[in-house]
């Protein structure tokens, strides 16, 4: 075969790895660039396997083209934007249908997806503004803002103090509710409006095993010890009273009883109950505001940069004491 066919036959093998439909194998000492069309995915999970001598080298590079706009992500006027790629649900292995929010799939319009991109913008905003790019800080307010304004019109129900998953406003949950209010771009008045729906509506669909994170963070940003300690007792607290040793993927019937994500309440008892956080990106000062809810006491020992740092969080006398001190 001359090489120009083999480098097209080539190239057609590295475009099936996305599909898991060919082996790929590529001559010793070469290099290739080559750009896959990603189509409908979103994301892949590349697994290499090399064989070669104890010396051989290999380097993978992965880029991405970036969209101005998500997909599925709302402009104002509440129209789509025709630039995002496609969904993610038919990476081979991976199943994703089971976590699509109502008005996820594509072609449709989510809160939960939408607040998820302001929520993330906004951090984006915060970590740029931190390494000294104020224009690309601007940018990323500049994008939340638009697209709160569009998430207002289309998912606001003031009757409920609450936003809707979807647009025919008949579906809400903690998730919109808990990134809106990390998203921290509501007015004071709807943030405590919708704080309170948020612990006291019936109508909510809840959190499980990870998203309740969101949760834990909320609880963090409110003081709402009761939304964070009921939520421990109907998921967690169960676990060690059936003989659990690891934290499972979600709640009975769970296809995983070992779960990197269902741990994240031992980052909560530093960050949330004991309430130990930096004052801000890069900082090596810490602020605690426990959230102790019904203990009266806890304490815990976090690394730091000067050394290993105790806190400890105590009721006294109707208030909250917290001390803290360098071991070693």
């Amino acid at each position: 075969m001359k090489p120009a066919g083999r480098l097209a036959e080539e190239a057609d093998r590295w475009q099936s790895l996305l599909d898991a439909s060919a082996d790929l194998v590529v001559p010793p000492r070469t290099t290739r660039r080559v750009i896959l069309d990603f189509g409908e995915y979103q994301s892949a999970h590349v697994l290499l396997q090399t064989s070669g001598g104890r010396d051989s080298i290999l380097r993978v590079h992965w880029a991405e083209a970036l969209y101005e706009d998500a997909p599925g992500a709302l402009s104002e006027g509440g129209s789509a934007d025709a630039r995002g790629k496609g969904n993610r649900d038919d990476i081979d292995g991976k199943c994703f249908n089971w976590g699509v929010p109502p008005g996820g799939n594509p072609g449709d319009f989510s809160a939960v997806l939408n607040w998820h991109l302001v929520y993330t913008l906004k951090l984006l905003e915060e970590l740029e503004a931190w390494l000294d790019e104020p224009e690309l800080a601007q940018r990323a307010s500049r994008l939340a803002s638009r697209l709160v304004r569009a998430i207002d019109d289309v998912f606001w129900d003031a009757s409920r103090n609450l936003y809707a998953d979807d647009v025919s406003r008949l579906h809400f949950s903690e998730h919109a509710q808990c990134l809106a209010l990390l998203a921290k771009t509501l007015s004071p008045e709807r943030a405590a409006s919708m704080a309170r729906a948020l612990r006291t509506s019936t109508e909510l669909a809840r959190a499980t095993v990870y998203f309740s994170h969101y949760l834990f963070e909320t609880a963090h940003l409110t003081g709402d010890s009761d939304v964070l300690f009921g939520r421990m007792e109907s998921l967690w607290f169960p676990l060690l009273r059936t003989g659990m040793k690891t934290m499972p993927e979600e709640p009975e019937p769970c296809r995983s009883d070992c779960h990197a994500w269902g741990a994240h309440p031992l980052y909560h008892f530093y960050a949330t109950i004991l309430g130990v956080r930096p004052t801000g990106l890069g900082s090596r000062t810490l602020a605690a505001t426990p959230c102790l809810g019904p203990l009266q006491s806890a304490s815990g020992t976090l690394p730091h940069p000067s050394g290993l740092q105790r806190f400890r969080a105590r009721r006294h006398d109707g208030e909250i004491d917290v001390t803290s001190s360098r071991i070693g």
